[in-house]
């Protein structure tokens, strides 16, 4: 069912617009939720984020799917920032990166995604407990080793990554 709606706004009638646009809305009980974009993609894999389960998966074209923990970002670290949510590409990737934002820290199979923001794994292991658990980057998706390296060898320049709260508005084809 595809319903076209034709509304002239003027200026003086801003909130009738607004209340009737509602009022048609909840009339044809129209579920804005389940309705998807498709974005088409000629690579092999792509990345899907979800913040609210700290769970990532490398969805595979010829392969079954990756599912790892992960821990993003959260402003409740100092100069701290929450991850994102949106549809990105893989910009750049590199075996070891570091930090100039926070103290040099080595970052481990970087590759970022939202302009600096990227998937990489840390030296130690301490970090491991917040995987697939909470919150506990300044802004990045942190990962184990052995997932960063695994992900750093398959996917390319340009594969798409989706950062989602749980309800994703796209599909990948």
């Amino acid at each position: 069912l595809i319903i076209l709606m034709y509304v002239s706004i003027f200026a003086d009638d801003k909130k009738n617009v607004s209340s009737t646009m509602d009022e048609e809305i909840k009339k044809y009980k129209i579920d804005y939720s389940t309705l998807k974009d498709t974005l088409f993609t000629t690579g092999d894999y792509f990345i899907e984020v979800n913040l609210e389960t700290q769970m990532a998966f490398l969805h595979s074209r010829f392969d079954s799917t990756k599912t790892f923990g992960v821990s993003t970002g959260t402003a409740k670290l100092k100069d701290g920032i929450e991850t994102k949510e949106g549809v990105f590409a893989i910009q750049f990737k590199v075996e070891r990166w570091r930090s100039v934002q926070f103290d040099s820290t080595l970052m481990l199979h970087f590759m970022t995604f939202n302009w600096g923001v990227g998937f990489h794994a840390l030296a130690g292991k301490s970090y491991y407990k917040y995987l697939g658990v909470k919150r506990s980057s300044h802004g990045c998706v942190r990962v184990s080793k052995e997932d960063a390296k695994d992900i750093y060898n398959k996917v390319e320049y340009g594969t798409p990554v989706i950062v989602h709260k749980g309800n994703p508005g796209l599909f990948i084809g």
